[in-house]
């Protein structure tokens, strides 16, 4: 029973977490003018890191953006 708490536990926090990830991601596009495809892509970096243990170790506003930097980065490369 203990197990199975602790497991929605985590699961509502990533939820509730999660969507501050999207709302650091908004600001930035808006305050960057970041293209369509590039926000797109940021944004399935963020649901994949969400599957990491990197949002117990940062804030959502640094992996938004870390997120956003991987996009660009792989963006010029393309």
């Amino acid at each position: 029973m203990s197990r199975l708490l602790m497991s929605t536990d985590m699961n509502i926090h990533q939820c509730v977490t999660s969507t501050h990830y999207y709302r650091s991601l908004n600001t930035y596009i808006k305050e960057m003018q970041i293209d369509t495809p590039t926000f797109e892509l940021t944004w399935r970096i963020i649901n994949d890191s969400l599957k990491t243990d990197v949002s117990l170790l940062y804030p959502p506003y640094k992996i938004a953006l870390a997120c956003l930097l991987l996009s660009c980065l792989h963006r010029d490369k393309a």
